[in-house]
């Protein structure tokens, strides 16, 4: 039978890669959440500022600047749903391997067993022979 080791490490690699790639995934989540809440902290900051003033100018300069706020916010969350597919698909990929590296695990397991078994086997039929032996011997010299 073939070594499995070989095999395992391969599969073990690729499982490794494939977190990688979804670790990088995720950071680049948590980065877009954190441009979505500065750009939400500026709003409310800058709301402030505009409710000190109380000046018409500024109120009305202020709404323009949240609608522009708004679609930055709007392609940041479009950018969050493509990378929450991205992710999903992602963990998918590491779940499937994760599964091919586990039946080539126990397959190895399993041959090994075997080969164990067959080893116990020849061992515990050369022990009866030399014991079978020693008592023909003994037989004989009565």
């Amino acid at each position: 039978m073939a070594e499995l080791d070989p095999l395992i490490r391969l599969y073990q690699k690729r499982v490794d890669d494939k977190q990688r790639v979804l670790a990088d995934l995720y950071r680049t989540v948590e980065e877009l959440e954190g441009r979505k809440q500065a750009m939400l902290d500026e709003i409310e900051s800058e709301s402030k500022v505009v409710e000190s003033e109380n000046s018409i100018d500024t109120q009305s300069f202020f709404g323009a600047y949240v609608e522009g706020m708004r679609k930055k916010i709007a392609r940041v969350d479009d950018e969050l749903h493509k990378m929450e597919l991205l992710v999903n698909a992602a963990r998918e990929e590491v779940r499937e391997g994760f599964a091919e590296l586990k039946k080539v695990e126990l397959t190895a397991e399993a041959r090994a067993e075997v080969e164990a078994k067959k080893l116990a086997k020849k061992d515990s039929d050369l022990m009866d022979e030399i014991g079978l032996d020693a008592f023909r011997r003994q037989q004989e010299e009565d």
